[in-house]
């Protein structure tokens, strides 16, 4: 028998009675609830505060670092060797360097080390720096050029080898490479120059020197280059030049290597005969 009497009618609180987790929130007085939630919401502000701070922190810490690293009153990263040298001429390129490897304050390590390099039979690249991160820059260049020509069936532009030269370089910017570079070559466009520093910025020129002899070589270079010299003359420049940073710069010496990268031949070092008497031609 029904115990309710006559037109009994259930309040809200007593259905929730047979519900605890809604009956809960609704016997609880809400300002509890909201001093609750409010309490929660300030430790997320203040522990997203904190990230935010030691974030910002080691960012600065970070910041520091690399550009006292790199600053240029700092002596030990002034540059201390190494000269190279490219310029572009109207039938070709011309790549030159230095012999000398050197070692801080100044001793020399080798007396004939390797500089210029084969990219692919298109294009040639120079080195200066660590010798280790720059071959490996090489082979990464190498292997991509190889993986391009098998797919397309073409030879590699010269833009997209230093585009991609430029992407490793500044992918590793934190902790970068201490190499600067030249790269050289022809395409369908025709023949060109670029210039990476170790942060990977991209600079198209017609003439180039890197290095601690470049002050020197850039002297030879822009006193006697003119647009559409030949690639008879441009030898005989280049050498020059290398020979001036071998005279007055002490981390330049022994003697130099050229290579040229030409439509007809491709890439092509010159033996150390053809370099010698490069010195000793008379200008045409």
């Amino acid at each position: 028998m029904n115990s309710r009497p006559f037109g009994y009618q259930p309040n809200a609180l007593t259905k929730l009675s047979h519900r605890p987790i809604q009956f809960i929130f609704v016997v609880v007085p809400h300002y509890k609830f909201y001093i609750v939630a409010s309490f929660i919401l300030i430790l997320l502000i203040l522990l997203m505060a904190i990230v935010s701070v030691k974030i910002y922190i080691f960012s600065c810490l970070l910041g520091f670092w690399v550009s006292s690293m790199y600053s240029l009153r700092d002596e030990r990263w002034k540059l201390k060797g190494t000269t190279t040298v490219a310029i572009k001429c109207l039938d070709g390129v011309i790549m030159a360097t230095d012999t000398r490897a050197t070692m801080l304050p100044g001793f020399v390590a080798h007396k004939k080390v390797k500089k210029v390099y084969k990219v692919t039979r298109n294009i040639g690249m120079t080195i200066a720096g660590v010798p280790a991160e720059a071959l490996n820059l090489l082979d990464l260049l190498r292997a991509n050029a190889s993986i391009y020509q098998i797919h397309r069936k073409r030879e590699i532009p010269v833009k997209a080898v230093a585009s991609l030269a430029s992407n490793l370089l500044f992918s590793q910017r934190f902790y970068p490479y201490a190499v600067q570079i030249i790269i050289g070559g022809y395409d369908s466009e025709g023949y060109h120059l670029y210039s990476l520093d170790p942060f990977g910025s991209a600079i198209e020129d017609d003439l180039i020197a890197t290095g601690s002899g470049s002050p020197v070589a850039y002297g030879v270079l822009e006193s006697e280059y003119s647009e559409g010299i030949k690639l008879n003359d441009g030898l005989r420049l280049v050498a020059r030049a290398i020979q001036s940073a071998i005279k007055r710069d002490v981390y330049t010496g022994d003697s130099f290597d050229i290579a040229t990268v030409t439509r007809e031949k491709g890439y092509v070092e010159l033996t150390k005969e053809e370099n010698e008497s490069l010195l000793t031609e008379k200008a045409s």
